[in-house]
C-alpha cells in the first residue's frame, strides 16, 4: 500500500472520528436541554411535547433540539 493511500485512509478515519464525537456531543446537549425543559414544566411530559411541537409548527425546518431551545427561550421571555 502506498504512502498516499495510507494518508487518505488516515484522513478518512480522522474525519469519521470527529463526526462521531460531534454526534455524541449533540445528543448530550439535547438531553441536557430536554431535562431543563422538563424541569421548567415540572415533569409534565405532555406539556414538553406541546411546547416542542408548537415551535416546530412555527418553523417545520428546525430540529427537535432547536425546537427545545426555542421553547426554553419562549418560557423565559413569557415569564420574565
Amino acid at each position: 500500500m502506498g504512502i498516499f493511500l495510507r494518508f487518505i485512509i488516515f484522513i478518512l478515519i480522522i474525519v469519521i472520528l470527529i463526526r462521531l464525537y460531534h454526534l455524541i456531543c449533540q445528543k448530550a446537549d439535547l438531553q441536557r436541554d430536554l431535562k431543563q425543559l422538563v424541569n421548567i414544566c415540572f415533569g409534565n411530559y405532555e406539556q414538553v411535547n406541546r411546547l416542542i411541537q408548537y415551535e416546530k409548527d412555527q418553523n417545520p425546518d428546525i430540529s427537535d433540539h432547536e425546537a427545545c431551545l426555542r421553547a426554553i427561550e419562549r418560557h423565559y421571555h413569557d415569564n420574565s
